[in-house]
């Protein structure tokens, strides 16, 4: 994002090619569909090409309340320094923690109850699921023995 307004939000593309692609390529409506669904927003999108990478936010359009402020970017790590004095000698690398002990539930623990508000007899198997929502035909059919 190179900008906003308080009405249009302003992208920025390294590149003429790259914002082409991102207008002929249906992801704008894609953006504005999913604004407008997830915040109930109708903002213009606006292409722009923003070769400088920059993508410093615009100020917030007066009266808005502010907008996204991407966080800082991290600074650059010092570059190591050669040292003066001979190194002592290394420690023995530490071990990786062990994973914690596995679980086990005995079969009896992994049946639910008669009364489990959840357990619904009435409830669709897997393959009754998958031909129901997805029209799915079997074509054949495997025993595993």
């Amino acid at each position: 994002m190179t900008g906003f307004d308080g009405t249009t939000l302003q992208l920025g593309f390294v590149n003429a090619g790259a914002r082409d692609n991102f207008a002929s390529s249906g992801s704008e409506d894609v953006l504005k569909a999913a604004l407008t669904e997830q915040f109930g927003v109708h903002w213009k999108i606006d292409s722009v090409v923003d070769a400088s990478g920059a993508g410093a936010p615009a100020p917030p359009a007066p009266g808005y309340g502010g907008g996204y402020t991407p966080p800082p970017a991290p600074a650059p790590a010092p570059a190591p320094q050669a040292p003066t004095a001979p190194a002592p000698s290394a420690p023995a690398p530490a071990q990786a923690p062990a994973p914690p002990p596995r679980r086990t539930v005995s079969v009896e623990d992994d049946v639910p109850e008669d009364d489990d508000p959840d357990l619904d007899e009435n409830a669709l198997s897997g393959h009754e699921l998958i031909v129901r929502e997805l029209g799915a035909t079997v074509v054949e059919e495997f025993t595993n023995e």
